[in-house]
């Protein structure tokens, strides 16, 4: 599904384009795009987003939101990478990366748990792709444990 949010996002600066040799995701304005679009699209698809880049001392998760349905608490990770990278951007959420963001989600919702009690917990992942921003959105994209119901 693409979605185009350009209109409601400032140009990119060419300073924000890959400098050779080095990876897109590493520029904080290309992460910080692509978070947006991700953003955009979920609230497009009815999600109602909690909170954006939710960080503690052990790190940060991306988004925290509320599926459509309304029982079930979604904890993203978004990728963005330049067209021409050699891999999806969704394909990069390693496995040490998806134990990370189940460890931020139990401090989640431990820190929560009254206001998202007996909700169904879930990750996902979406990948954007610039400057084009294609979105790709993988639902339930890896288990993990945080403990609810």
């Amino acid at each position: 599904m693409k979605l185009h949010i350009s209109d409601r996002l400032p140009p990119l600066k060419p300073s924000s384009l890959p400098a050779p040799g080095r990876r897109a995701a590493e520029r904080p304005e290309t992460g910080a795009r692509g978070e947006a679009i991700a953003v955009a699209h979920l609230v497009a698809a009815g999600y109602r987003v909690v909170a954006r880049n939710w960080t503690v001392r052990d790190g940060e998760i991306d988004v925290i939101a509320r599926a459509p349905e309304g029982d079930r608490l979604v904890f993203v990770e978004v990728r963005t990478r330049w067209r021409g990278a050699p891999v999806a951007p969704e394909t990069t959420v390693t496995r040490p990366k998806q134990r990370r963001v189940e460890r931020l989600a139990r401090i989640f919702l431990a820190r929560n748990a009254q206001r998202y009690a007996g909700m169904m917990a879930t990750f996902d992942v979406i990948g954007v792709w610039l400057p084009d921003e294609e979105v790709t959105h993988v639902p339930c994209a890896f288990e993990g444990d945080v403990g609810l119901r």
